[in-house]
């Protein structure tokens, strides 16, 4: 039985707002479209297809599609082309190497080409020079007898959230805690414990694995945790030239938030990857054709002393 996954089909071009993901799956289901980790745009599947608004892309961008999350039944990453024009495999020779009768060799333009021989040269078929990959016609056919998969953990003030990934292209079944597995949703740690995960292929239920994660929750701010000068050890950010996106780096052992003046409404909490390193991001997308000027603001939950906020000042 084949895997089935998300495809992006159409679209995926340079200044493009919109692309067109297949997927046999039920309609009304989900489709996610990702750039690395960042969430393009989603969209609601009807008769095998889904069209998915997304930010303009950008020549060489790499996307992927996925069904209801990232790296669950995901397609063929596919990179951003220059223009719409449908790549073929097909193509067109700029020089020519002749071998002449003497068995000597002449380079020759397309344009002495013609003018010394009086024909046009052909064409030539080389998809994986014209940016195309060919999978054998059995590749979903072949016997899977391991599964492979990861879970992310991201941490969060009094919460943990953890989520299967998918080291291949296969759709995924999971339960927690001994429950039947089902959709790949993830499940919300709000105290430190062990936790037990099954996960089946989505097409074959013989193929199956059960692991036990040690899980931890950092714990929520409280009264007896007061913020104070000195908490955030050191911040800087970083602005994606493309998309919209900003992140705030920040090294602290305490929970913090950030506030991006001029674009925000509210405080977002950072997100822990290591008990110093947590990151904020901002994936509006936020505008960034200028003039324009930000400022974002890092701070310790709970912190209420502008003093001992961490600035930085970003303009376009």
């Amino acid at each position: 039985m084949a895997i089935i996954t998300a495809n992006i089909t159409a679209g995926a071009y340079n200044l493009s707002e919109q692309v067109t993901v297949s997927a046999a799956v039920t309609a009304g289901s989900t489709v996610v479209v990702y750039r690395g980790e960042f969430l393009l745009g989603s969209g609601l599947v009807s008769s095998g297809q889904a069209l998915v608004a997304v930010p303009p892309l950008a020549t060489g961008d790499i996307i992927q599609a996925s069904v209801t999350e990232r790296g669950n039944q995901s397609g063929i990453p596919v990179m951003v082309s220059v223009n719409p024009i449908l790549t073929t495999g097909w193509l067109d020779p700029d020089t020519l190497l002749v071998t002449n009768a003497d068995g000597s060799q002449t380079t020759y333009t397309v344009a002495n080409y013609i003018a010394t021989f009086g024909e046009t040269p052909g064409s030539y078929y080389d998809p994986m020079a014209a940016g195309l990959s060919q999978l054998p016609a059995d590749y979903d056919k072949k016997p899977v007898t391991e599964l492979g998969f990861d879970v992310q953990q991201v941490m969060q003030a009094g919460s943990t959230v953890l989520r299967v990934i998918p080291r291949g292209s296969e759709g995924l079944l999971v339960g927690w805690n001994g429950a039947t597995p089902g959709s790949p949703a993830p499940l919300t740690v709000t105290t430190s414990a062990t936790v037990t995960v099954s996960v089946i292929r989505d097409d074959d239920p013989t193929v199956t694995r059960t692991r036990s994660i040690s899980v931890s929750v950092l714990p929520a701010p409280t009264s007896a945790s007061t913020p104070a000068a000195g908490d955030i050890i050191a911040a800087s950010f970083r602005v994606m030239n493309t998309g919209g996106y900003i992140r705030a780096m920040v090294n602290s052992s305490k929970p913090c938030e950030g506030f991006l003046v001029g674009y925000s409404s509210s405080w977002i909490p950072g997100t822990f990857y290591g008990y110093l390193y947590q990151e904020i991001d901002w994936t509006g997308p936020v505008p960034t054709t200028g003039p324009i000027t930000y400022t974002v603001q890092v701070r310790v939950i709970g912190e209420t002393n502008p003093a001992n906020y961490t600035n930085f000042l970003l303009t376009f």
